[in-house]
């Protein structure tokens, strides 16, 4: 049986409020909840009751973020636990209504293979029991486990400044990089009166390890041919992305790998060259008939290595071999 309650002199179906449990406040704060409004009016009473039909709807979509109070899943729907009856203000109260979805969510409710046992959209713990077909309470109701409102914008402000500062650094350490070369190309240690370059660095409170990783990728970036492709990645990945890939497939390979997080490109990298299958180069000596004389590994990272060979050849088992230099008889 439906029960009524006024406010204000509107008299208004009652809250669904399940055995043992009561409201958190007072009724009048349920049309105050900032979470109704754009902008919370100065009699937020009157103003919702001042509101047609769609306004009412739309001001409970905004608490919900538009989204089901039951799984999270996005969704405009509206459903009244209790029905309006002649006098539609009677229902349209912010107690008497939530976000559903239309696919599924809303049938079963509206043909009472579910019913909402208990509502309070104010309480965000345990304000929203629903008794399932079953006849059980439904667990994990995303009202009741949702985070904190007063969280959310800043978890987002952090993230934001995490994401920039992220995209700052990898700036900031190929710009590094490139002014390392250079430090190294006009032997800045001999210039400055220092003993090495890497005691330079030390003086200068650099990182030593980082910085020999910089120099590393930048160079083997330039010797690959994408220097500034290569500023899309951090070092790091770089450096996993110039060793295991082919000339011929590295720029669109550094633009697939730009956007993907660390675990996507792990396994990226992993199903199309493998965990441990390395770019490797073989440098071949040939005599004047064209047999092999010599053939050894030499570095990928090192262009100066295998020079002297006639025949230097690269790559690995899952992507292929390809000839670098000079040619291979068919």
């Amino acid at each position: 049986m439906i029960e009524f309650v006024k406010v204000r002199g509107h008299e208004v179906v009652a809250p669904i409020i399940g055995k043992g449990r009561e409201l958190t406040h007072p009724l009048e704060d349920y049309f105050a909840d900032p979470t109704l409004w754009e902008t919370v009016p100065p009699d937020p009473v009157e103003a919702w009751f001042a509101l047609n039909e769609q306004g009412r709807k739309e001001c409970i979509r905004r608490r919900h973020d538009e989204t089901s109070a039951i799984t999270n899943n996005k969704t405009r729907t509206v459903h009244e636990i209790y029905t309006r009856g002649a006098n539609r203000s009677m229902a349209l109260v912010p107690w008497n209504q939530m976000c559903v979805c239309d696919d599924g969510e809303h049938g079963h409710l509206q043909e009472h293979r579910w019913t909402v046992y208990h509502w309070d959209p104010l309480d965000r713990k345990d304000g929203l029991i629903v008794i399932g077909s079953d006849g059980h309470p439904m667990e994990k109701l995303w009202w009741n486990i949702q985070p904190d409102r007063s969280l959310v914008a800043e978890c987002h402000e952090d993230y934001s400044w995490l994401r920039d500062w992220a995209l700052q650094r990898r700036g900031r350490e190929w710009e590094a990089a490139v002014r390392l070369l250079r430090l190294k190309a006009n032997e800045a240690d001999a210039v400055l009166g220092e003993q090495s370059h890497k005691s330079m660095l030390s003086g200068a409170g650099v990182d030593t390890a980082l910085a020999t990783r910089l120099e590393k990728s930048l160079d083997l970036a330039i010797e690959r041919g994408v220097s500034a492709e290569i500023v899309q990645l951090d070092p790091e990945r770089a450096v996993k992305i110039l060793k295991k890939v082919p000339a011929d497939h590295l720029k669109d390979a550094i633009t697939d790998v730009a956007g993907m997080s660390h675990a996507d490109f792990i396994k990226w990298l992993h199903e199309n060259y493998g965990t441990l299958s390395n770019i490797k180069r073989l440098a071949v000596t040939l005599d004047d008939g064209g047999g092999v004389v010599q053939a050894y590994e030499v570095e990928p990272d090192d262009p100066t290595q295998g020079m002297d060979a006639d025949v230097v050849i690269e790559g690995n088992m899952r992507s292929g071999m390809r000839v670098v230099k000079g040619r291979v008889k068919e």
